[in-house]
């Protein structure tokens, strides 16, 4: 199966697919709290259904926190919980 990640939107991908508009919600996620990557693709896919879109796949949202990460804003605490660090966020 070949899948294809882009990071912003263009032509033939939608805002709401693109690892950019992922990473957006995660970071909006991990404002209140720290969360698992587990916890954090349940809560995206209970919220995506609610709306009836198609929620992001495990690897969008892997992806997704890769970028966060690159852009340093955030880490993965000693217990594995993926916390916001940047601008905002509870360290």
């Amino acid at each position: 199966m070949i899948s294809q990640f882009v990071l912003t939107p263009s032509k033939h991908i939608r805002f709401d697919r693109s690892l950019l508009y992922i990473a957006g919600i995660i970071r909006q996620r991990l404002k209140n709290k720290a969360i698992t990557i587990d916890e954090l693709y349940f809560l995206l896919k209970a919220e995506f259904c609610k709306k009836d879109k198609t929620p992001p796949t495990f690897i969008e949202i892997v992806f997704a926190i890769d970028l966060l990460f690159a852009l340093y804003q955030v880490d993965l605490s000693d217990n594995g919980k993926v916390i916001l660090i940047g601008k905002g966020g509870t360290e």
